[in-house]
């Protein structure tokens, strides 16, 4: 889905089974809905401004995630922004990308988490974090999982916060949500086995990252997909387990299969 300067997706169910780039626009707004993009190089992307930066230099460009469920399999960036990433409320899943070239956020200018439940797996080469002057606690760890693997999230009171079934390998979990708290602990399990912990220490926690730079200006279009990305159609169920919920068995994310 592509626009030449604004998309905003208020409701409904979007479903972009193969791509380049799955959503795209100068300023790119997520309101509501369901939407699920499978995409082989940035899940969303926010660039093409006349004043884009490019090359680590913010522009005007703008990746706004106000509410609804958003699921993304990216093989490049997940969420990526020549200018401005904020995440105010919602659920997002991404997962991606496994190389280091990318990141599974990324964004020339500020990033910030303000709300909503967010959990990311990928790789950690280009690992791009909150800034701190973000509204809501975030933590980053050194964690690897393979393609198929539960990822869960537990406080220290044994309440998962968060879970799902990564589709990609990965070597960084990254997760927020509104009860994340300064002081307390918090742990990553692998299938069930614990892989990595930290405590929230202020805004931002545990490993951090400069991120790389975004998509350039000219990043917009993207060439035709490739035919090798699959997806399902979301059933319904949000891909994660909404925060102190106890969760179930987590939902299967959608398998990149021409990416492991």
């Amino acid at each position: 889905m592509h626009a030449d300067n604004t998309l905003t997706i208020e409701d409904g169910t979007v479903v972009v089974e193969e791509s380049c780039e799955g959503l795209e626009a100068i300023d790119l707004t997520v309101n509501g809905s369901t939407i699920d993009v499978t995409a082989s190089d940035d899940g969303l992307n926010a660039a093409g401004s006349s004043v884009d930066g490019g090359f680590g230099t913010a522009g005007a460009d703008t990746l706004t995630v106000n509410g609804g469920t958003l699921t993304v399999n990216a093989s490049g960036d997940g969420l990526d922004s020549n200018g401005t990433l904020t995440i105010n409320g919602g659920t997002v899943y991404v997962s991606g990308p496994t190389g280091d070239g990318d990141g599974t956020f990324d964004c020339d200018g500020v990033f910030t988490i303000n709300g909503g439940v967010v959990l990311g797996t990928g790789s950690s080469g280009m690992l791009k974090t909150p800034t701190t002057d973000s509204k809501q606690n975030t933590i980053s760890v050194s964690c690897t999982g393979g393609a198929g693997d539960t990822v869960e999230v537990k406080g220290a009171d044994g309440n998962t916060l968060v879970s799902a079934v990564a589709p990609k390998s990965f070597t960084n979990v990254t997760f927020s949500t509104p009860d994340i708290t300064e002081g307390e602990t918090y742990t990553v399990y692998v299938n069930g086995t614990e892989a990595a912990s930290e405590t929230c220490s202020g805004v931002v926690s545990g490993a951090t990252g400069m991120g790389s730079f975004g998509g350039g200006p000219g990043n917009m279009g993207g060439q035709a997909p490739n035919g090798g990305m699959g997806s399902q159609t979301p059933s319904g169920d949000s891909g994660i387990t909404p925060p102190n919920g106890n969760g179930g068995t987590p939902p299967q994310m959608p398998v990149n299969t021409s990416d492991t």
